[in-house]
């Protein structure tokens, strides 16, 4: 991280805000290391996820592609014709059957 983290900008990339649990976990991290402009954008943003940062980092600005109003499915992901986004771009397969990513 930068000294003088006050004087950056952070911005945080994910490809689909589903529960916000991981972007919530890094802007509180973020803010530990004292930065203070942070955004996040996201291809999808569920409604879930960010009422949970909106919630608990109102000072935080999210951009996204395409809002998700409907929730998401009982798997915690976002339904939509994009099928695994986040999986598809990183080479892994849901937290709960996680396979190594391929180098």
């Amino acid at each position: 991280m930068p000294v003088n983290a006050e004087n950056y900008p952070a911005i945080i990339v994910d490809p689909a805000l589903a529960t916000g649990g991981s972007i919530d976990a890094t802007i509180t991290y973020l803010k530990e290391m004292g930065f203070k402009d942070i955004k996040v954008m996201s291809i999808f943003a569920s409604n879930v996820g960010v009422k949970l940062l909106y919630e608990n980092h109102p000072d935080v600005k999210v951009f996204a592609a395409k809002y998700i109003p409907t929730g998401l499915n009982e798997d915690g992901f976002i339904v939509t014709a994009a099928g695994d986004i986040g999986d598809r771009l990183n080479g892994t397969f849901g937290y709960t059957k996680a396979k190594p990513a391929k180098p």
